[in-house]
């Protein structure tokens, strides 16, 4: 336990940072190794997602109580991971341990950068992992709405219906930076209340993110001259 104590007094930096380069590599490549309508290339697809949730978990993990939540979540998600592959009826409790991982991951972590005292760098880096994960959250979400109504969403003509988790991962981020291509669009009317909701998200993120970076540098600022302030006054009463 003396483990687990000192853990969660650690650098957010030195937890987020790993989280940060396996979604900056898989996300771009995951459509690619995924391949065309769900069929997944292999092994190293489910490989590097169920390291992606590994990672989360370290990242989310602060302290025990949130580490245990973590596993909690984590441990179904990675093992549906590899099952849902091979039977079509798990796909659901896939999403929705997927879900309330990421949820859980991305709540963690905003908790640490808003009540936490980091420094610049970890606000930096904790708020682009943010991002990201917000993106993944909302995709398990798509994967939900599209296993209860297949019929939530139209797709390319001549793709069969329903979506795989190259589509719903594309979708997410299209729809989180607000790109809008609509090539994939939401038909059923929970699912276009969730669309709603993550473009509002991700323009509102951003522009709180910029906030907190440029109120963090103001702080610095005044500290920085309190204290060169503090120490002219020290040498003058010195002289």
């Amino acid at each position: 336990m003396g483990f687990l104590r000192t853990w969660q007094h650690s650098s957010l930096q030195g937890r987020v940072t790993p989280l940060l380069i396996g979604m900056l590599i898989l996300l771009p490549l995951y459509p690619i190794l995924e391949g065309e309508r769900g069929a997944h290339s292999g092994l190293i697809v489910q490989v590097a997602f169920t390291a992606l949730i590994v990672l989360g978990v370290w990242a989310a993990a602060g302290g025990p109580w949130l580490l245990v939540m973590s596993l909690v979540l984590a441990i179904p998600a990675a093992i549906l991971n590899f099952v849902s592959v091979q039977y079509a009826g798990t796909e659901v409790l896939d999403a929705v341990f997927g879900l309330l991982f990421f949820l859980f991951a991305t709540s963690s972590l905003i908790r640490v950068v808003v009540l936490g005292r980091i420094s610049h760098n970890d606000l930096v880096k904790g708020g682009i992992a943010i991002y990201l994960l917000i993106g993944l959250t909302f995709m398990h979400m798509y994967r939900v709405i599209d296993a209860v109504n297949p019929n939530a969403f139209t797709f390319p003509q001549g793709q069969e219906r329903g979506g795989n988790w190259a589509d719903y991962l594309y979708y997410s981020f299209v729809t989180l930076t607000t790109l809008g291509y609509g090539d994939i669009q939401p038909v059923g009317r929970f699912a276009q209340s969730v669309s709603i909701t993550e473009a509002i998200i991700g323009p509102l993120f951003i522009a709180i993110f910029i906030a907190a970076l440029l109120h963090y540098r103001m702080q610095s600022s005044e500290i920085d001259r309190g204290l060169c302030s503090e120490t002219r006054s020290r040498q003058g009463d010195d002289d």
